[in-house]
């Protein structure tokens, strides 16, 4: 979580609520927080939002959980193709 903390001001003081949400995340899908909270790093760094992150990492768990996919590699794929057709977080990212 330290490493999210250094995207931004708003990472920063956002940081608290979201270990908490790290730490509820991970019981409820059985993921490890550190693979949880490396891709919260990755999702804030492919241009989400601090306040929009959470909810934006739950639903790639989902799908990690239901392609049988690395937290990681779904992460880094949603980006991907939201910069391939200029989808922004508010459009659904």
């Amino acid at each position: 979580m330290a490493r999210v903390g250094t995207l931004g001001q708003e990472a920063r003081e956002a940081v608290a609520g979201m270990s908490e949400e790290v730490k509820r995340l991970s019981v409820e899908s059985g993921v490890g927080p550190k693979e949880i909270a490396d891709s919260l790093f990755d999702t804030i760094s492919a241009g989400a939002s601090a306040s929009e992150a959470i909810g934006i990492l739950n639903e790639s768990l989902r799908l990690s959980v239901a392609g049988v996919a690395d937290l990681k590699s779904t992460v880094s794929g949603m980006a991907t193709v939201a910069n391939a057709f200029q989808i922004t977080t508010a459009e659904g990212f």
